[in-house]
This record gives C-alpha cells, structure tokens and sequence, in this order.
C-alpha cells in the first residue's frame, strides 16, 4: 500500500519502519540499566515496565492508523491506485468503503 503514495510518504514510512525497531531496543536498555538484572524481582519490574510501554505503543499505533485510513488524503491515494490497478483486484473490495 505504500507504493500508491507520494515519494515523500515512502520515505517516511521507511523512515518509520527503521525507527520502531530502534525505540523497543531502547527502552529495553533502559529498563535493564534501571531496574538491573541481579535478582528475579528486578527482572520482572523491568519487564513490566517494558511490556506496558510497548502496549501503549501498540494501541496508539492502531488508534493512528485508524485515524489515518479514515482521512482525505489516504482516501484519495488509495482510490487513484485501485482505479489504476497498482492495487489487485483481489483487494480492491477490502479497502474500498
């Protein structure tokens, strides 16, 4: 689906893409240079940690996209590729309202 926007909207999406394998790796770091790894207690906090952050993440990412696929301007881009088939027709009736 990325291929249907704009140059500039496939390099942000590559972008994108790089970073949120970055950001998890991160905060794994720090989770592991706050709460140590010494015992099974800091272990667990840290995990914790860890797994609500990237929860919340997670569930503002699907709010986002949500929001996103319901916008003008992914509307337009996604009904320009279905009319000239860069989307198959196998899909079109997926992303079409």
């Amino acid at each position: 689906m990325g291929t249907a926007f704009p140059i500039e909207c496939i390099t942000y999406l590559s972008t994108g893409t790089g970073i949120s394998g970055i950001i998890p790796n991160f905060i794994r770091a720090l989770c592991l240079l706050y709460f140590g790894t010494q015992n099974a207690e800091a272990i667990t906090k840290g995990t914790l940690v860890y797994f609500t952050i990237s929860g919340l993440i997670v569930f503002s990412t699907v709010f986002v996209h949500y929001k996103f696929s319901n916008c003008k301007f992914y509307k337009f881009y996604m009904n320009k590729a279905i009319n000239s088939y860069i989307i198959t027709k196998e899909t079109k009736d997926l992303l079409v309202d």
